[in-house]
C-alpha cells in the first residue's frame, strides 16, 4: 500500500505542475537570503521554519521552482518532524478549498480512506485541475487490488496523457528508483535503507552513506538517517578510515536533538 500510495502522489504532483501554470521566473539574479537553496540550508542546519518557508514556494511556484504537490508534502512532513505543526497535512488543510493543490490533496485524502466512490464522484472537480476522469479510475481500480485493469486504462489513454503516460512505468516497475529520488529526494531514504540486502558490509554501508548524503543535500534526510550518519561518520573517525568535519556531526547531533522520535 505504501508503494501503491507513492505512485498516486508523484501522479498526484505532475497533475499539480503540469495542469496549472506557476510563477517560475526565469530570472538568474535570485537574492540568497531569498532563494530555495537559501531555505535548504537553513533547514539542513535545524532551522525549522526554514521548511515551512519550502512548502510556500511549492504551493506558489516561487523563487525559481515549480509548483510541487509531493515537495511541499515533503516539506511539512520535515516542519511536523522538528515539531513546528502537528500535523503534516497542516500545510495543505490551510489551503481554499478551490485551490488546485488543495483538489489534489483531498484526492490524497480520499484514497487512504478507501472512499472510491468519492472520488469518482467528484470527477469534474479533479478534471478542472487537468486530472483525466479515466486516471482517477486507474487510480481506484489499483487501490481496490484491480492492478491489471489499472494498467490497461493508463495504456490506453498514454499517448493523450502526459500524466498517465509517464505514471505507466511506475504502475508496471519499480517506483524506488534513483530517478524517482532525484525529483522527490525523501526517497533516497527509502533507497538508503534498501541498500543493506544481508549483514551489514563496507560496500553496503557506503552505498547507504552515499543516500543519506543525497538526502541530506536537499533537507530530506529522516531521523533515521541522521542517527545513522552519525554512528557512521563516528566509526569511521574511530578507525581513521576518513576526514570528517567535526562540525558535520555536530550539526547531525543537533538535528538529532532537535526532531522528535
Amino acid at each position: 500500500m505504501k508503494r501503491a500510495l507513492f505512485i498516486v502522489m508523484v501522479a498526484l504532483n505532475c497533475i499539480a505542475i503540469n495542469g496549472q501554470s506557476s510563477n517560475v521566473s526565469a530570472e538568474k539574479n535570485v537574492n540568497w537570503n531569498d532563494s530555495i537553496a537559501y531555505y535548504t540550508e537553513q533547514a539542513r542546519w535545524g532551522n525549522p521554519e526554514a521548511y515551512l518557508q519550502l512548502a510556500h514556494c511549492y504551493h506558489q511556484g516561487e523563487k525559481n521552482v515549480e509548483r510541487c504537490f509531493y515537495k511541499m508534502g515533503e516539506a511539512g512532513t520535515m516542519a511536523q518532524n522538528f515539531g513546528l505543526i502537528e500535523n503534516s497535512n497542516d500545510v495543505f488543510t490551510s489551503l481554499p478549498d478551490d485551490d488546485p493543490i488543495k483538489v489534489v490533496y483531498d484526492v490524497m485524502h480520499l484514497l487512504q480512506m478507501r472512499d472510491y466512490e468519492g472520488i469518482l464522484s467528484n470527477l469534474h472537480k479533479l478534471e478542472d485541475v487537468g486530472f483525466p476522469k479515466q486516471l482517477a479510475e486507474a487510480f481506484v481500480a489499483w487501490h481496490k487490488g484491480e492492478k491489471q485493469e489499472a494498467i490497461s486504462i493508463l495504456q490506453l489513454i498514454a499517448e493523450d496523457s502526459y500524466i498517465a503516460n509517464i505514471t505507466v512505468p511506475l504502475f508496471t516497475g519499480d517506483s524506488m528508483n534513483e530517478d524517482v529520488a532525484e525529483e522527490f529526494p525523501f526517497v533516497y531514504n527509502e533507497l538508503a535503507r534498501d541498500s543493506f540486502v544481508s549483514e551489514s558490509s563496507p560496500e553496503e554501508d557506503e552505498k547507504a552513506a552515499m543516500y543519506y548524503r543525497k538526502a541530506d543535500a536537499h533537507a530530506a534526510l529522516d531521523k533515521t538517517g541522521v542517527r545513522w550518519l552519525i554512528s557512521y561518520y563516528e566509526k569511521l573517525l574511530e578507525k581513521g578510515l576518513q576526514d570528517i568535519d567535526p562540525k558535520e556531526i555536530e550539526r547531525l547531533k543537533k538535528l538529532d536533538r532537535l526532531m522528535k522520535e
